[in-house]
């Protein structure tokens, strides 16, 4: 369980978007040796301008979140701005409430033994200052996603939500790859007990899970979206099926909409850092398509 726990934790690091992160304010002041590209330049295939791609972390400490400057350069170039979700439509927090909580009757402590489910409320009271029984009806995975948070020290920040936020004020359209509801309904694929075991790991290897999180987030700041790839593959190589649906599948569908929509305006991608590398990463399924991706620092 702790493998698998490991491997939705980085699914949840680099390719889904949360949508209880929050804004910070900007800063673009830290400089950077990077051995990779977070930014890419989507190039040729008919474009009369580029388009880019960026790969995003969605949790991180607000001390260690940057915007190079160069990035913001190409982001105010472009018309429009393309994320896996808007995080900024305001229906959003109203639609995210409707997946919130498991099918009536089933609770959390029903699906987990009586000294696991006081264990997770230990956990809650000591760290968060709650009782889980707030959260006993949620859907196990949403409440991991808030230890998830908790694991990052200090004041978390979302590179969506401020990118949204720069597209606002921008008067920048905000597009989106896929819905809130695609996206909860592939965490539902999973059992809500496997789902309760999950949570109950996520607490009992606390620890391991930060330093999973100090990892991925070492090789982020030096923009190495390949290694950050190769981590992700070294953590999850029994979950293929899985990472199918995840990462594969998903990717295979945003190209179609990648292609359709660069080719009529100057578009801003950015979308969770676990799929821009390997042999289906955006990268490559782009250039299948036709087009110059390239690497810009």
């Amino acid at each position: 369980m702790v493998n698998i726990n490991k491997y939705i934790y980085i699914v949840v690091i680099l390719c889904i978007v949360t949508t209880q992160t929050v804004t910070a304010q900007l800063n673009i002041s830290k400089v950077f040796k990077p051995k990779s590209a977070l930014l890419w330049e989507i190039s040729g295939n008919g474009l009369e301008k580029p388009s880019y791609l960026f790969g995003t972390i969605h949790i991180i400490n607000e001390q260690q979140f940057y915007l190079p400057k160069h990035l913001l350069e190409k982001f105010a170039a472009c018309d429009q701005l393309m994320l896996e979700i808007n995080v900024n439509d305001p229906a959003i927090r109203e639609e995210y409430a409707t997946y919130v909580k498991m099918p009536v009757g089933l609770q959390l402590s029903g699906l987990l033994g009586r000294s696991e489910y006081l264990a997770i409320d230990r956990f809650f009271k000591d760290s968060i200052g709650i009782s889980i029984n707030r959260f006993n009806s949620w859907k196990p995975f949403l409440i991991s996603s808030i230890v998830l948070q908790k694991a990052v020290d200090g004041k978390v920040i979302s590179y969506e939500n401020v990118l949204a936020d720069i597209a606002e004020r921008k008067g920048q359209e905000i597009l989106e790859l896929e819905t809130l509801q695609y996206q909860m309904e592939l965490f539902d694929k999973i059992s809500y007990r496997d789902q309760a075991q999950i949570l109950l790991t996520n607490i009992m290897e606390y620890e391991n899970m930060k330093t999973t999180y100090s990892e991925m987030v070492a090789f982020y700041l030096e923009e190495d979206a390949h290694a950050l790839y190769r981590y992700a593959q070294k953590n999850t190589n029994e979950y293929k099926d899985f990472e199918h649906i995840m990462l594969t599948e998903r990717n295979e569908a945003w190209v179609i909409k990648v292609d359709k929509t660069i080719q009529q305006n100057q578009t801003f991608i950015a979308v969770g850092a676990g799929h821009l590398a390997g042999k289906n990463g955006l990268i490559k399924l782009l250039r299948k398509e036709g087009y110059k991706v390239k690497p810009l620092r």
